[in-house]
C-alpha cells in the first residue's frame, strides 16, 4: 500500500497524532510494502515506479475521509434507497468516530489514564477497519463494467481455476461468516484469496492488499432481503463493478 507521505515529517519525530493514526491504520489488516519500505529492508529500487494511477487507487482506498456514496441509492440492481440510506450511515459513523478517537486519546494520555486509553485504542481500531471496509464494499458497487478484466480474469483463472469456482467461493464466504469477507492479494505469494472475518476486528488478515469487501452483517441486506442472505449475495455479486476491481489488482501487483 503507498501512503501520500509528507517528506518534510520524515526528518523530524512524528507528531503523536500522526503516529497513532499511521498505528491504527495498521491494524486494519490490509497493509501493502510500499517501494519506499522496500527500499528499507535493503531489497533494492524497484525497476520502475508505480503510475499515477496505481498510486492515486491506493491512497484512495486507504483515505479516511468520508467520500460520497448517495448515487448508489438510484443505481444498483435490487437494492432500495432505503436499504443504502441506512448502511451508508453507520459508514458515515464510523468516519466520525475515526475523527473523535484522536482527540480522546490526546485527553487519556495527558490524564495518565491508562485502562481508558486501553479502551479507546480498541474502538479506534473497530472504527477504521469499519470505515475502510465500508468504504471498499461501497466504492465496488455500481459502475458499468460487468465483467472481468484481462488481470482480474488472468489471476481469478490463475488462483481459483475459473470464474465460476470464484463467484461460488466467494457466495460460501459469505455465507458461513458473520461479518465481512475481504478478497485480496497476499503478500507473501502473490495470490488472489478469500479471507473470512466475523467482525472488524475479528480474523482480520495481515499482509493482503484488499480487492474486495463483502459486508454479511445483516444491516447490509435486512431491509430489502429480509434472511434471504443468498438472495443478496447474488445481487451483490450482478452489481460488482470489475474496472474498479481491475484496479484495485494493478495497485497490488505494484506492491510486491
Amino acid at each position: 500500500m503507498t501512503f501520500p507521505i509528507d517528506e518534510t515529517a520524515l526528518e523530524a519525530p512524528l507528531s503523536r497524532r500522526k503516529f497513532l493514526k499511521w498505528s491504527a491504520l495498521a491494524g486494519a489488516g490490509a497493509l501493502a510494502s510500499s517501494s519506499f519500505i522496500g527500499r528499507a529492508l535493503g531489497r533494492g529500487t524497484p525497476a520502475a515506479r508505480p503510475s499515477t494511477g496505481v498510486l492515486a487507487t491506493s491512497a484512495a482506498m486507504f483515505s479516511l475521509a468520508e467520500k460520497p456514496f448517495d448515487h448508489l441509492k438510484a443505481g444498483l440492481e435490487g437494492f432500495s434507497a432505503a436499504q443504502l440510506e441506512q448502511h451508508l450511515g453507520l459508514y458515515r459513523n464510523y468516519v466520525a468516530q475515526v475523527a473523535k478517537s484522536a482527540a480522546r486519546l490526546d485527553e487519556l494520555q495527558a490524564a495518565a489514564q491508562w485502562d481508558a486509553m486501553r479502551d479507546v485504542f480498541l474502538k479506534q481500531s473497530y472504527a477504521i477497519n469499519g470505515a475502510l471496509l465500508h468504504d471498499w464494499y461501497f466504492s465496488a458497487l455500481g459502475g458499468s463494467q460487468r465483467a472481468p478484466g484481462p488481470l482480474a480474469s488472468e489471476r481469478i483463472t490463475r488462483d481459483f481455476g475459473d470464474f465460476a469456482r470464484f463467484e461460488a467461493s466467494l457466495k460460501a464466504a459469505g455465507a458461513a461468516m458473520r461479518g465481512w469477507v475481504v478478497t485480496g492479494v497476499s503478500l507473501s505469494d502473490g495470490k488472489l484469496r478469500h479471507y473470512g472475518m466475523d467482525a472488524h476486528d475479528v480474523g482480520v488478515p495481515l499482509g493482503v492488499f484488499p480487492i474486495l469487501a463483502l459486508d454479511v452483517y445483516e444491516h447490509a441486506y435486512m431491509i430489502d432481503f429480509g434472511t434471504r442472505r443468498a438472495s443478496y449475495l447474488d445481487a451483490f455479486w450482478r452489481n460488482l463493478d470489475w474496472a474498479v476491481i481491475e484496479s484495485r489488482l494493478r495497485a497490488a501487483a505494484a506492491q510486491r
